[in-house]
């Protein structure tokens, strides 16, 4: 039971933790984001969790999460509370929770929500840094030497 509830918090605390600068440069900019942000997001959005798993992999035998499940766990976090932030951002010029049944299309955008995680970062800018991100965490969840942190997988 104690493994599921750190899952839990890894999903909902890594998931929130990537989404943030989105929301933030979304309000900040408003109608007024550009492909330069686009561009900033690829590379931030990514590189904030991978530094994340570089310092927090040390710490995981004594939390009694394993590397693969920390992993997996952030990366459905990010897909899972995307649309959700997303939401968020689309608020600042219009969309997402600025429009009337919002929380009906997000419910319902949740519950599918590879596919509307993936469509919906095509419109707010951040399909490349999803992506990567993506490949980043499947791939330290089978390869944890990758970040080059010695240690097994559980």
């Amino acid at each position: 039971m104690k493994i599921h509830k750190v899952a839990l918090a890894n999903t909902v605390i890594g998931g929130s933790i990537y989404w943030i600068p989105s929301v933030f440069l979304h309000a900040i900019r408003g109608n007024e984001f550009s492909r330069r942000d686009e561009i900033f997001l690829t590379y931030f959005m990514p590189s904030l969790i991978a530094g994340i798993l570089v310092l927090v992999y040390r710490w995981l035998k004594y939390w009694g999460i394993s590397k693969r499940l920390f992993s997996i766990s952030i990366l459905l976090g990010i897909w899972i509370l995307g649309p959700f932030f997303m939401f968020i951002s689309a608020s600042y010029t219009g969309g997402g929770f600025a429009q009337s049944g919002a929380w009906v299309r997000l419910l319902f955008g949740t519950l599918v929500f590879p596919i509307t995680t993936f469509s919906m970062s095509v419109f707010d800018g951040t399909l490349y840094a999803l992506l990567i991100i993506t490949a980043v965490l499947i791939l330290t969840s089978t390869f944890p030497q990758l970040l080059f942190i010695k240690g097994e997988l559980k």
